[in-house]
């Protein structure tokens, strides 16, 4: 009996130790600004390609290259779903 109230006893203790730790955040967070080329594709057309972190990956970069209007038109989509979304969030005034 005197062994499991040890052990108890032991256990708590370590607990009261780890969580007394904190991890700091540094604040920083990846540049991924800087990830955009220009470049011409097979019709001789201007192209932008942006590269993105992979998701799930911390190294793996995904590149997607588009005109510019096709550019345009997924980000105004993208802003579009993002408005939606939160626009369905909201709860309905009553």
């Amino acid at each position: 009996m005197l062994k499991i109230i040890a052990a108890s006893a032991a256990l708590f203790g370590l607990a009261a130790c780890v969580s007394g730790q904190t991890t700091e955040y540094s604040g920083k967070r990846a540049d991924y600004s800087n990830k955009t080329t220009i470049e011409a594709n097979e019709d001789g057309e201007e192209v932008i390609c942006r590269k993105k972190p992979q998701t799930g990956s911390r190294v793996r970069m995904t590149k997607r290259c588009a005109t510019q209007a096709e550019w345009d038109a997924y980000d105004e989509e993208v802003q579009r779903r993002m408005k939606d979304m939160t626009n369905a969030r909201q709860a309905p005034l009553e």
